[in-house]
């Protein structure tokens, strides 16, 4: 990002804040600015992160012979495929076993613990954030067993399903969890809050959450965790780097508690007319729902909302006897089978497990999340040997989220390279190349003419017990977005690659509760729209 590009984010920081998950999303961008070099200028009279690095190694040799650091292994250097993006000259990659003592905390038993001593367990730290939530001595914690030591200024790490994202600087002394590992840098050399913004930074915890072992209770080993890749800026710029941060950050709480108001007036307006739909009175949902918009991007605003009420459960009520998420995905699993068997289905990759840190939001008891490539398939892809209707991504209306009716027909011989995806009736199409424009649609009408769609497009064609409008209602969802656009890739083109997309999970609700949920989405949308054209007048 260039500080032209950051100053923009800065100037629109407001407008951030009201895109569902913007607020996280901004905090995880400030952070890979943060680590990467990107948020404050560079000093060359700050010296090199080099130079840093020899006299942190300096240190760490003295502490040794002072038997006050414990032998080490030797760490090979970072490799430029572990680098995942470029810092400045100045500054060094290196390892966090090479600036910490990760992995050796002293240990203290139930009977060195005094009564007033800070004992600190992982539930005493809030996820994502990391505010410490309360501190709590001995006495009072009760019960105990053998704990890490950690020491004022020391970084606190939480390696137990380290997804969590939970790591403090410790304001005094005391004792932690075996979950916990106390990281201590050499004072002056490194800043404990530069460190802690590094464990925080996007890249290290989806790094991290790739190398963790365990399924129920998933953590990062020692070795692992001592090789995991480290930017080192000079001192003084770690402390610069640091205050912008605090100063962004504050900014940004300050406008998230005015849009959680703002968002707690909405919920309650949405509420009454949501209620009045289900009695059947059209007339008070208007009404509410016209007090919610005023400009076009509250209608913008109100659609996500309703959205993610949709894919999340929260639209329609749950009723057992439709069956059950886990029985519908158990009968596609079987029709995949069959569709293999007829040669219907190609051979598919082996998608692992959800992992507990993909879920983006709960759904209910009776759904079940799933991987795209099981809830569609792609329908193969092949050379046009005849006319044929072209669907590139300039056919999709993104603001209604169909195809425009008069699609080029083309011959073969004028047929563009990237022509080669077959559609079907009910399939549905999502752009792949700059995915936040939301160019998706369903293919309708299709037993009609020959369609062929552009190669920028994943295809997902559902299987029999999903509805084509289900899957186009979690593309549009807030957590779909926000899931493509963080795996997105290159500058000016963005774009999610097929593996990363077939990575992508979406809830799956029993066909009857499906069918509820977009009849009741849809009228609520239609609404927004009949309000945004009273918005033009």
């Amino acid at each position: 990002m260039t500080v032209k590009e950051l100053r923009t984010l800065i100037d629109n920081l407001d407008e951030y804040i009201h895109v569902p998950g913007g607020i996280e999303r901004l905090k995880k961008t400030v952070l890979h600015l943060a680590v990467s070099g990107q948020l404050v200028p560079q000093d060359s009279s700050e010296g090199t992160g080099e130079e840093l690095y020899q006299q942190i190694q300096t240190e760490k040799t003295k502490l040794g012979r002072e038997g006050k650091l414990k032998p080490q292994k030797t760490l090979p250097p970072v490799t430029e495929p572990e680098m995942p993006f470029d810092i400045p000259q100045n500054w060094k990659w290196t390892r966090l076993g090479e600036l910490t003592n990760y992995g050796t905390a002293e240990k203290a038993k139930p009977s060195d613990i005094t009564g007033n001593t800070w004992v600190l367990e992982l539930e005493d730290i809030e996820k994502e954030s990391s505010r410490l939530l309360t501190k709590v001595d001995a006495s009072t914690r009760g019960s105990l067993s053998d704990k890490n030591v950690f020491y004022k200024h020391d970084v606190l790490y939480g390696k137990l399903r380290p997804y969590l994202d939970k790591v403090i600087v410790a304001d005094d002394s005391g004792v932690c969890s075996s979950e916990i590992l106390p990281l201590r840098v050499p004072r002056g050399l490194i800043e404990p809050e530069y460190l802690r913004l590094c464990l925080k930074s996007p890249n290290f915890v989806n790094t991290v959450n790739e190398l963790t072992y365990g399924v129920k209770m998933p953590r990062l080993g020692t070795d692992d965790g001592r090789k995991m890749p480290i930017t080192l800026p000079p001192f003084g710029e770690q402390e610069r780097i640091v205050e912008k941060v605090d100063t962004i950050f504050s900014f940004i709480d300050e406008l998230a508690t005015k849009y959680k108001a703002e968002q707690a007036e909405r919920k309650k307006l949405v509420s009454v007319a949501l209620a009045g739909l289900s009695r059947g009175d059209s007339g008070l949902a208007f009404t509410h729902l016209s007090e919610i918009i005023r400009t076009k991007a509250d209608a913008a605003e109100l659609r996500k909302t309703i959205l993610h009420l949709a894919v999340s459960g929260q639209l329609v009520p749950q009723d057992p006897i439709e069956g059950t998420g886990e029985e519908l995905y158990q009968q596609i699993q079987a029709e995949k089978t069959k569709l293999g068997r007829e040669g219907k289905l190609k051979p598919q990759k082996t998608l692992p497990p959800i992992k507990e840190s993909e879920v983006p939001f709960q759904i209910p008891q009776s759904w079940k999340w799933v991987r795209i490539r099981d809830a569609g398939y792609a329908l193969g892809q092949k050379k046009p040997d005849k006319d044929f209707y072209y669907i590139d991504v300039a056919s999709v209306d993104n603001k209604r989220a169909k195809l425009i009716s008069d699609l080029p027909l083309t011959t073969p011989n004028n047929a563009p390279s990237r022509a080669r995806k077959l559609v079907s009736g009910g399939t549905v199409i999502y752009s792949t190349v700059r995915p936040y424009l939301l160019n998706t649609a369903i293919i309708e009408n299709a037993e009609k003419q020959e369609l062929i769609a552009s190669t920028a497009f994943a295809v997902v064609h559902p299987y029999t017990g999903i509805i084509s409008k289900w899957i186009l209602y979690n593309f549009l969802a807030p957590y779909f977005v926000d899931y493509v656009n963080s795996k997105s890739v290159g500058a000016a083109y963005p774009a999610i690659n097929d593996a990363a997309f077939d990575k992508s999970i979406v809830p799956l609700p029993p066909l009857a509760e499906q069918t509820r949920i977009v009849q009741k989405t849809t009228q609520l949308l239609d609404l927004v729209t009949e309000l945004e054209k009273h918005l033009e007048k």
